[in-house]
């Protein structure tokens, strides 16, 4: 084989590996700074300078970022000869001693010595060891990610918290712009993030709220790993907006059951929806169904137990009449027969999307999706004085306070009927 030239990477290795035959002592700690060329592309005139890192058995190769004429470039000093390059040198030789000190932090501190963790301080991604603001707000993604996969938390719940990490990145670059130690957020940046997500993002008062909310539980991340020594949010309330949550009427549920229907999607939509009325199941629960889930009392009454996706609390409900003319219906629906699900449950954005054709048809002016089936359930049970226990075992929820929060409505007729009764 053909002698080939030795880079220069290469020779310092086999000066390294000369020194130990010889009884020398190797360096554990290198860095080295040495240009690379596209493949191909060798007599282009400039090439990349790479940072090479090296303890021990490990190593650990990235980009400088920087170009330059390799002709001109020594490494030993890792300066860049000629005219106007003397802004680049500097630049090179500031992430050599940064890459030095956090070797050297990491080694006085005796915690193990991480060439990823160097390289990340020498590209700015962490400062003194502790990572900047943008890579802890990644790292709280991942770890929510993470869950996810593990079946920790629902699909739906990554989703909403990929959207609102989404959200606090397009902040972090409007307000800090580069890799910015957390200590730069202080408690006025909650309000400054409010009126960046409704005027640049156009996000309702309530959604806002609850992102910086959420900004605030990645702060308190970034506090149980000591990476810093208070919350800077942790005087923020969220606030929200009372906006009326819809329900149906059992004048409403009629208007669902009669109106005619010209297609087989919608009218399988229709009754899918009337189901979830009944049951109060959200939508990723009646999507996992199974004729496996409906069970029957000593007495031959029909019921679903189950546990709720979001809370892991076990679910309860009653499957009355017309649930199971509903479930008898779709028997031989061919999706249903294909999946092996209890009733042919598309999508929550489809079904949304047709529920609103549906409501035109029926001639509902309310708003129709998944869960106001979920509402319409809980406040049919409120109003016939259903037992606490028995709603909250229908409902998956460990107590009535969330309930009463988000679900229940007061219904005015009722309360003027009451009022009236005691006062007279």
């Amino acid at each position: 084989m053909a002698n080939l030239p030795k880079s220069s990477v290469t020779k310092e290795l086999d000066r390294n590996l000369a020194a130990a035959k010889k009884g020398g002592s190797v360096a554990k700690f290198t860095v080295s700074v040495h240009p690379r060329y596209k493949k191909g592309n060798r007599d282009a005139g400039h090439a990349m300078l790479y940072f090479y890192l090296r303890y021990q058995n490990d190593k650990c190769t990235f980009t400088s970022g920087v170009k330059c004429d390799p002709s001109n470039y020594d490494s030993k000093t890792v300066t860049i000869r000629g005219q106007g390059e003397e802004e680049k040198t500097v630049h090179l030789q500031n992430m050599v001693q940064d890459a030095k000190t956090c070797y050297h932090e990491l080694k006085i501190t005796k915690r193990s010595i991480d060439l990823q963790l160097i390289k990340a301080t020498v590209l700015g991604q962490y400062i003194h060891g502790i990572p900047t603001l943008q890579v802890a707000v990644d790292k709280f993604f991942e770890m929510e990610t993470a869950k996810e996969k593990a079946g920790i938390v629902s699909i739906g719940h990554w989703r909403k918290v990929r959207g609102f990490h989404n959200h606090i990145r397009a902040f972090m670059y409007h307000k800090y712009r580069l890799y910015v130690p957390l200590e730069v957020v202080v408690p006025a940046h909650a309000q400054a993030l409010l009126v960046f997500l409704q005027a640049e993002r156009k996000l309702s008062p309530n959604v806002a709220n609850y992102i910086v909310a959420h900004f605030k539980r990645i702060m308190n991340y970034a506090l149980e790993h000591e990476w810093i020594t208070r919350n800077p949010f942790i005087s923020f309330k969220r606030k929200t907006d009372y906006t009326g949550k819809a329900r149906l009427t059992r004048e409403d549920l009629q208007r669902l059951h009669k109106v005619h229907l010209s297609t087989e999607t919608l009218d399988r939509i229709r009754w899918v929806f009337l189901f979830n009325c009944y049951t109060g199941l959200s939508h990723i629960d009646l999507y996992r169904l199974t004729p496996a889930d409906v069970q029957h009392t000593t007495e031959g009454d029909a019921f679903i137990m189950t546990f709720r996706s979001k809370t892991k609390q076990p679910t309860i409900t009653y499957l009355p009449t017309v649930c199971l003319s509903i479930i008898e219906r779709h028997e031989k629906d061919p999706y249903r027969l294909q999946t092996g699900k209890l009733l042919p449950v598309v999508s929550n954005q489809k079904m949304n999307l047709l529920l609103k054709e549906i409501a035109g048809l029926a001639g509902l002016k309310k708003h129709l999706t998944c869960h106001v089936a979920r509402h319409t359930f809980l406040n049919l049970l409120y109003q016939t004085e259903t037992d606490e226990k028995a709603m909250r075992a229908a409902a998956g929820h460990g107590g009535m306070d969330t309930m009463r929060k988000h679900y229940i409505e007061y219904d005015p007729e009722a309360i003027v009927r009451e009022l009236k009764r005691n006062i007279g």
